[in-house]
């Protein structure tokens, strides 16, 4: 019937759009690894608003390019998407060994001197995160470690 029909085609159509931004995902990834951040930011805009690691890696090959312009409202925004993705990673990841990964992007945050938005969201991790809270030793080391 017609309601089965469109079941389908929806889903056929939502699977297509995951494969696609699978795909733009690790294109991205890959040209932001070269330093491509324009490129990168392009490939990760469409599917940036469905998946979480896209809204991240476009967050910091948009930072980048704002850094390059001087653009502080490309800066502030590349920010808040970071900030939204690193949120969203604490809040609904329960496996301790995804920490690491996540502080790797605290530390990438300090080296950029957003110390504030940083603490914000260690804050909000331990609050929120369930792989266990993040000692302030652990927050001092990774200040420690950029401002070498």
């Amino acid at each position: 019937d017609w309601s089965s029909d469109v079941c389908s085609s929806d889903l056929l159509a939502g699977q297509w759009l995951v494969r696609r931004g699978q795909h733009e995902r690790n294109r991205g990834d890959l040209v932001a690894a070269r330093g491509s951040f324009d490129e990168a930011e392009e490939l990760l805009r469409d599917v940036k608003q469905f998946d979480n690691h896209a809204l991240l890696h476009s967050g910091w090959a948009a930072l980048e390019l704002a850094d390059l312009d001087k653009d502080k409202t490309m800066g502030g925004l590349a920010l808040k998407d970071i900030s939204d993705a690193m949120k969203r990673w604490a809040f609904g990841t329960r496996d301790p060994d995804e920490r690491g990964s996540w502080m790797t992007h605290i530390e990438r945050l300090r080296s950029k001197g957003e110390n504030h938005l940083a603490d914000e969201l260690l804050d909000f991790a331990n609050a929120n995160a369930e792989w266990g809270t993040i000692s302030d030793s652990e927050k001092r080391g990774s200040t420690d470690d950029t401002e070498l």
